[in-house]
């Protein structure tokens, strides 16, 4: 492949070398950049039904009630023929976004779903129904996903992560954080994680499947997963403002490439594996020197939330949950 070499303060042949290594990664790299396409030439593909198409005949209210297909037609279009597709799908209650998947995607490996409270059985029967030449695929795991524990042994089991995971769980902002927290670092380099039914960060009067909503435009996290997640925009820039070891998220958020806010919804990329990636940004023009004063304001305000302490004490999460009761039973 040929090598498009730019002016800058480095030699053309390590600047080459890099661009070369890009081109070379494998199907990760694809996800970022293009559709992963596949089949020989001259032989006419049976089209591909839309998502939304797929949506209307599940009537998944991903639909008619959000209308996530305006985004999901495009976020989702460049993972759609990778072979050995990996989704996760927190929120499989239903199991009729599962056979969504099943039928959208061409080539997955595994379709796996999180259910909580409900007949996990029931769920899989439902999804296997819409597509019952690849149920094989299907696993659901029935637990809370603020779980810590439960979230350990599931990664444990898949090892190979998922390419994307997507959040429809409980909608409580806590949750939200939490889940992000722990399955980021399963989803595969070039992936994606989606977080569903951000409204309920703007919330601060209200409850969601029996857990309170009292967030609200522009309150802190945990009770609001949007201005948490917000700052994610910060993590991706660190290196203009001079703190490269940057984190809102317990250090799991290193490889954040870049997250798109939309309506309801929030996606978040992963960057592709290779060093290509963070060769860049160079040359910049301003450092820590140039932001060190707002940026000890805003360490110093992020460290006044407390979050994780938050978190840890939110009786609605099941870590603490399950710590107040080996502490009784320990007694």
């Amino acid at each position: 492949v040929p090598c498009m070499c730019f002016i800058i303060a480095m030699s053309n042949e390590a600047f080459c070398a890099l661009v070369d290594d890009s081109v070379k990664d494998d199907k990760t790299t694809m996800i970022q950049t293009a559709l992963h396409m596949e089949g020989s030439q001259g032989k006419q593909q049976k089209r591909l039904k839309s998502i939304t198409e797929i949506f209307l005949e599940t009537q998944t209210d991903k639909l008619w009630r959000h209308g996530y297909q305006r985004y999901y037609e495009t976020q989702l279009a460049p993972y759609r023929e990778i072979d050995g597709l990996r989704i996760l799908e927190i929120g499989a209650e239903s199991g009729i976004s599962l056979g969504a998947w099943l039928q959208y995607f061409t080539k997955p490996a595994a379709v796996q779903g999180v259910a909580y409270r409900v007949d996990a059985d029931a769920a899989k029967r439902t999804a296997c129904n819409l597509m019952p030449d690849q149920c094989e695929k299907l696993a659901i795991y029935s637990l809370d996903q603020s779980d810590k524990v439960a979230l350990a042994a599931m990664k444990a089991k898949n090892p190979e992560g998922w390419d994307i995971v997507i959040d429809d769980g409980s909608h409580y902002a806590p949750h939200q954080i939490i889940s992000f927290q722990n399955l980021w670092p399963k989803v595969r380099p070039g992936g994606l994680y989606v977080v569903e039914d951000i409204e309920s960060s703007y919330v601060d009067n209200g409850q969601i499947y029996g857990y309170p909503l009292e967030g609200g435009i522009g309150h802190p996290p945990p009770s609001n997963a949007v201005e948490q997640f917000k700052r994610l925009a910060d993590v991706v820039s660190r290196k203009h403002f001079g703190q490269p070891q940057f984190t809102v998220f317990e250090g799991v958020d290193h490889d954040v490439a870049d997250v798109v806010f939309a309506d309801g919804i929030i996606f978040v990329h992963k960057k592709p594996a290779g060093d290509y990636w963070d060769f860049f940004p160079r040359m910049l023009v301003y450092g820590a020197a140039n932001s060190s004063k707002s940026f000890a304001e805003y360490e110093k305000k992020l460290q006044g939330e407390h979050l994780q302490e938050k978190l840890r004490s939110d009786p609605h999460n099941a870590t603490e949950r399950n710590e107040k009761a080996e502490q009784q039973m320990k007694r």
